[in-house]
């Protein structure tokens, strides 16, 4: 029973920590930063940001690989614009103020 316990544990603290590694990046920034650092060329986002609102976005692009990124100005304003861009974009994935959408590598590159 206590190896159980002790292994339920260590699962749950595993768990945790594979959840915190793998968040959006908190801003623009950030997450330019982070597609630079997987040698993606990175360019401002403007046209979906204008259609979606958003308040800043951008384009990473690294051979076939791509992701478009936009962040809005909280959580809340992403999740109500989600439904409008998941139905332009079906892979469209949101991360806290951040919707993003592109190839599957270039998606998990950016979350």
């Amino acid at each position: 029973m206590r190896k159980a316990l002790r292994l339920s544990s260590l699962l749950v603290v595993l768990m945790a920590l594979l959840t915190l590694t793998a968040c959006a990046p908190k801003d623009y920034d950030a997450a330019k930063e982070k597609l630079e650092k997987k040698d993606y060329a990175v360019a401002k986002e403007v046209v979906a940001v204008a259609y979606y609102g958003a308040s800043d976005g951008l384009v990473g692009t690294n051979g076939s690989e791509k992701v478009t990124a936009i962040l809005f100005k909280d959580k809340a304003a992403a999740k109500d614009a989600y439904d409008k861009v998941s139905k332009d974009h079906t892979e469209a994935k949101k991360s806290g103020a951040w919707i993003y959408w592109g190839s599957s590598q270039g998606m998990k590159d950016f979350a």
